[in-house]
């Protein structure tokens, strides 16, 4: 059983020299996604074909810092009681474009990038590790969102699929024992969140999900009301351990 790193940086990247023309960009981009290695490649549908400079030049950063050639080496160093959990799979880097156009809504990618509710057969066998256009980039951030990735899968695959903000909270936490989480949380806002996340605890909606794990910002993004919740302040409330120390326990 066997996680392979596909090294799709420098397959992708010609695809950002092409002229922005839907008859320029859209042959290439689909010619990539239905390559023989890559088939249904759930990494590769995550890009924006019609996307600016501003993706090619991400991807230029990672391809420079050598990510094809360091991830391999980053998942092999994930315990094999672990990674065995998942059978032989193929993970893939993209780089979602949520700086400009609608190809991306962060909050969705964010969301099921975590918690995926169903599994589609265009998807079996891949993992799809998701680095952001607005953010820059560090080394060791992307080591530790591939990381996280596997962890993740294979946290799905033995506990089951989280419904509510009390088991996705706890799957995280323990993601974050193997992965440095992209997000911190100070004293006071980790008491603050202690002391009101309580009552979300058990929702299973959607839009509360997005507030209270995601923060108020991105809710207000979509029309959800907001509940008054910090920049990701629930996933990070999370990773320091809040169910603990909150007293609850999760499954």
């Amino acid at each position: 059983m066997a996680i392979t790193y596909i090294p799709l940086l420098t397959k992708i990247r010609p695809l950002y020299d092409l002229p922005r023309e839907p008859d320029q960009r859209f042959p290439f981009y689909i010619a990539q996604v239905r390559d023989g290695e890559t088939i249904g490649c759930p990494p590769l549908v995550a890009y924006n074909p019609m996307g600016k400079a501003h993706v090619g030049a991400h991807l230029d950063t990672l391809i420079a810092l050598g990510v094809d050639n360091l991830a391999q080496a980053w998942i092999e160093v994930l315990p094999p009681t672990m990674t065995a959990r998942l059978g032989d799979m193929r993970l893939g880097i993209a780089v979602v474009d949520d700086v400009a156009g609608g190809w991306t809504e962060r909050s969705a990618y964010e969301m099921n990038e975590r918690f995926p509710q169903t599994q589609a057969k265009a998807t079996a066998g891949w993992l799809t590790t998701f680095v952001y256009a607005s953010e820059p980039i560090e080394l060791s951030q992307v080591a530790a969102r591939v990381t996280a990735t596997v962890a993740r899968a294979a946290i799905i695959a033995t506990r089951g699929v989280a419904h509510t903000i009390e088991q996705m909270v706890a799957q995280e936490a323990l993601v974050y024992q193997y992965a440095m989480p992209p997000f911190a949380i100070d004293d006071d806002e980790f008491a603050y969140t202690s002391a009101v996340i309580g009552p979300y605890l058990a929702a299973v909606d959607y839009p509360t999900q997005v507030a209270v794990l995601l923060g108020d910002e991105l809710a207000r993004r979509n029309g959800f009301v907001p509940l008054g919740f910090a920049p990701y302040a629930g996933l990070a409330w999370a990773a320091r351990g809040g169910l603990t120390h909150h007293g609850t326990s999760s499954r």
